[in-house]
């Protein structure tokens, strides 16, 4: 990438950069290079944007830039280095130093999220929102409160009421269209509808006119008596072929859509050898009529499709009504919903792009986009407009990405755009102006683990091979065009997995490891088989490394759940997601039970979880036997405070009477730090200190809100501040267990990865282009079968890759377990999970499987 000033403006650079290969520090190039482009001042860090997807990817790229910096300005070895390939002289790195640190909030490193929000901001007005407004995650919790508001609002009693009669169509919906289960009715119309929610939440979603099934269902029957009638007067019963035509097939077709007669090509494939005495006129006539019913078959199964999810449409299109009033009303934002309003409001708006920058205070000309590879739509749509804009002012757009490492695609992230951008976008910018470059070397990983996954992932790079693994995953009843078109998908995404080995690790000491491991059992079986071996393995890379640099990737939160509980019994320190959530720490359990009985002395019980909890142990004057022997009485006059304040009078006095005499003259703030400072909680327990510091942010963040009463607090931790997490220090002498999704753009010494029996889940409803939604359970329309197998396409490459992101975190060792099941309808394989599809490549490369 390099120094720019030989580059023609508007341009556009695409960066594609497999695992390891520096995605992060080629944006940190480009940034610094656009600064040697022009004279430092304030408003030129103003014009360069760097945006990302996490706050921890922004937190880390301004890191990267001011070292840079730092070390241009001090002229080290790396910092010359740097200014070679920037352009950037020292004593410009030293001012643009002195101008972040004045103008910091000018540096603009940051997430896409970061950036909508301040476009909302910016246009609250215009667009009718509250100026305080505030973002609220909890969408289940929302959603719920919302169908409740309707229901609260629907009058049962008259059947003529518009919500009576969209709640009494989603119950036969539910019931008789798509067959739904389960005793509680209601739960499983909430789990549909925010589900679909979900899927609707950045662009509105289109409510269409119910579908007239009983007409399309009428279309269907005429048309199949005809073809009935005229197989009977042209005497061609006797010519069709048994085994797939059946008179009812026609007498009652609806009963019988997903047959194989309904979906032949001619009519000619329906007959038998024999059929050739027949006319050609004769047969010609037939297939206009068959030709003719598969037509109307096709569109009764579409009308149908779309009837599952009609009713769900419009209970969505009132909930999304509820939460505007509950927007307007509160200030309230849901989740993702402001990519919806602020692409409604940019949509179609001549000049969007300049305007926004007037709202914002300062005109952006340079963007650099990292992983865009999980841009979704709707974010792209609410770029598109600055983008644009910066472009047409001579700018520069960068983007860095790698489509094999897409895998948010259920969070709308579409890796298609990747390779859209430049082809399909910017007319403005000429050929010239368009560049690209492809990062091949691996910075990351041993030779021993680049070698392993060059080898692994070649394979999905060959056609041959691509075709082979589409019929593995598809299964034999899959149409021909699913093959074609996931064997193409495959080739596609890993055609440029090849890597070659960074040349200061070509000839290291230390070549790595990489051991693979092959398992195929019930699950039960595979899960203690895994666990055996899994456990023993571990044990030995800690010993040799002294705890440090273990991570264990799991697809999803419950193996990683199993995977903690077996290292805790074996006496394994573990470091997990849940781990770190407040409500996991002891400590933090029984301070909160304290503030609960503080507010409510006549609480017995968090009073006595409080006295069970650490936080009374080793306390002097109560010999923790004695405590014992009183927690176990279990009978007590209440108020136990005064129970235990008369067995207990010194240690009552010292530790409960003050704290009581202070409620509700100090904030919930203050009597958390008195609460932890007289029992000198950090002093006692220094393993627990960022959980204690973290409840103390979340107190603060609470009491900036109005929520300055301890109860109030209380409220708050019941209902979210529980879930709250501490960040996971980086040097932590623990297993380290994480998903792979948390796993990505990180790098650990040592993977194991023990589960890859990962589901391909048949997807259940689609979003059509304009803007519906439709069912997806078979029999389907031949426009919905091609959705289904787009959607499919989609979940195998997403599969795919986030086995290609777990195989490529490790930088010396890396463990990978292949955990097949065996097909519950026979013999083999169950080839609906990764694990088989794996299981195929490890053949192929030769390693012996079980």
């Amino acid at each position: 990438m390099g120094f720019l000033r030989q580059e023609i403006y508007p341009h556009l650079h695409c960066v594609e950069a497999s695992a390891g290969a520096g995605k992060t520090y080629q944006i940190t190039i480009r940034f610094l290079s656009l600064l040697a482009s022009c004279e430092p001042a304030p408003e030129g860090i103003r014009q360069v944007w760097a945006i990302t997807f996490t706050n921890r990817a922004a937190t880390e790229m301004k890191e990267r830039i001011i070292l840079a910096l730092k070390r241009i300005a001090l002229e080290d070895q790396e910092g010359r280095r740097l200014a070679r390939e920037t352009g950037l002289h020292p004593i410009d790195a030293s001012r643009w130093l002195d101008i972040i640190l004045v103008h910091f909030s000018d540096f603009h490193a940051r997430t896409i999220d970061s950036l909508v929000y301040a476009l909302l901001r910016a246009f609250s007005l215009e667009m009718g929102l509250r100026p305080e407004l505030e973002v609220v995650f909890e969408q289940d919790t929302i959603l719920d409160l919302c169908i409740n508001r309707l229901l609260s609002h629907t009058d049962w009693n008259d059947r003529d009421d518009r919500l009576f009669l969209l709640f009494r169509q989603l119950l036969e919906t539910y019931l008789e269209i798509e067959e739904g289960r389960g005793l509680v009715v209601e739960r499983g119309i909430r789990a549909r509808l925010r589900e679909l929610y979900a899927m609707a939440a950045d662009i509105p979603c289109s409510t269409c006119a119910p579908p007239d099934l009983e007409k399309a269902e009428e279309a269907v029957q005429k048309k199949a008596q005809g073809l009935y009638r005229a197989l009977q007067d042209e005497g061609v019963m006797q010519y069709l072929k048994h085994n797939t035509y059946r008179e009812d097939y026609l007498t009652d077709p609806i009963a019988h859509l997903e047959k194989a007669f309904f979906i032949k090509a001619t009519v000619h494939e329906l007959l038998t050898s024999k059929a050739r005495e027949l006319q050609g006129g004769c047969v010609a006539r037939l297939d206009t009529l068959y030709a003719e019913l598969k037509e109307v078959r096709d569109a009764y199964l579409g009308a149908r499709a779309r009837a599952k999810v009609n009713a769900y449409m419009r209970a969505l299109e009132e909930l999304q009504h509820e939460i505007k009033l509950l927007s307007e009303r509160e200030g309230l934002i849901l989740g993702r919903g402001w990519y919806s309003l602020i692409w409604q409001y940019l949509h179609g708006r001549e000049g969007a792009g300049a305007y926004a920058f007037v709202k914002l205070g300062s005109v952006v000309r340079h963007f650099l986009i990292d992983e865009f590879q999980d841009t979704s739509r709707t974010q792209w749509a609410v770029l598109l407009p600055l983008l644009e804009e910066g472009l047409a002012t001579g700018g520069s757009l960068c983007f860095v990405g790698d489509v094999k490492q897409a895998i948010y695609g259920w969070r709308g992230g579409d890796w298609r755009l990747f390779h859209e951008v430049s082809s399909d976008y910017f007319p403005s910018v000429t050929a010239e102006g368009k560049t690209g470059e492809h990062l091949t070397v691996n910075y990351r990983s041993r030779p021993a683990i680049v070698t392993f996954n060059n080898g692994l992932y070649r394979l999905l790079a060959d056609e041959e091979f691509s075709r082979h693994m589409a019929g593995i995953i598809l299964g034999d009843k899959a149409p021909e065009q699913a093959f074609v078109l996931l064997g193409q998908c495959l080739t596609r995404n890993f055609k440029d997995a090849e890597q070659t080995i960074a040349p200061h690790l070509v000839h290291a000491q230390e070549q790595g490891r990489v051991e693979v491991a092959s398992f195929l059992a019930s699950s039960e079986e595979l899960r203690e088989s895994v666990k055996s071996l899994f456990l023993r393995q571990v044990r030995e890379v800690w010993e040799r490394r002294d705890g440090q640099g273990i991570a264990v990737l799991v697809r999803r939160n419950k193996d990683a759940e199993a995977i903690a509980a077996w290292f805790m019994a074996a006496g394994l320190p573990v470091v997990t997601e849940n781990s770190l959530r407040l409500k996991s720490s002891d400590i933090i359990k029984g301070i909160m039970a304290l503030l609960r009985f503080l507010d409510y002395p006549l609480d017995d019980l968090s009073f006595w979880g409080a006295l069970a909890s650490r936080l009374f142990r080793g306390l002097p004057e109560l010999p923790e036997g004695e405590l014992d022997a009183f927690l176990a009485e279990g009978r007590w006059q209440p108020p136990l405070y005064k129970v235990f304040e008369r067995r207990f009078p010194k240690v009552a006095a010292q530790f409960i009477k003050p704290l009581l005499s202070r409620v509700g003259f100090v904030t919930p703030y203050d009597l958390a730090r008195e609460v932890v400072e007289q029992f000198q909680v950090i002093d006692r327990f220094p393993g627990y200190a960022v959980f204690i510091y973290r409840l103390f942010e979340l107190i603060y963040q609470a009491e900036t809100k109005g929520q300055r009463s301890l109860a109030h607090f209380l409220q708050f931790w019941e209902e979210a501040g529980q879930e709250e997490k501490i960040g996971l220090p980086e040097e932590v002498a623990a297993v380290r267990v994480i998903t792979i999704h948390k796993a990505k753009g990180l790098e650990f010494p040592v993977v194991f990865v023990p589960f890859t029996n990962w589901r391909l889940d048949r997807p259940r409803f689609a979003r059509l282009a304009d803007g519906s939604f439709a069912s997806l359970k078979s029999p389907l329309s031949a426009e919905l079968e091609q959705e289904r197998m787009m959607l499919m396409v989609n979940d195998v490459l997403e599969s795919l890759n986030l086995l290609y992101v777990a195989t490529t975190r490790a930088e010396e060792e890396l463990y990978l377990y292949e955990t097949s099941l065996p097909n519950p309808r026979g013999e083999g394989i169950d080839r609906s999970y990764l694990a088989a599809w794996l299981r195929e490549m490890l053949i192929r490369k030769g390693y012996a499987v079980a």
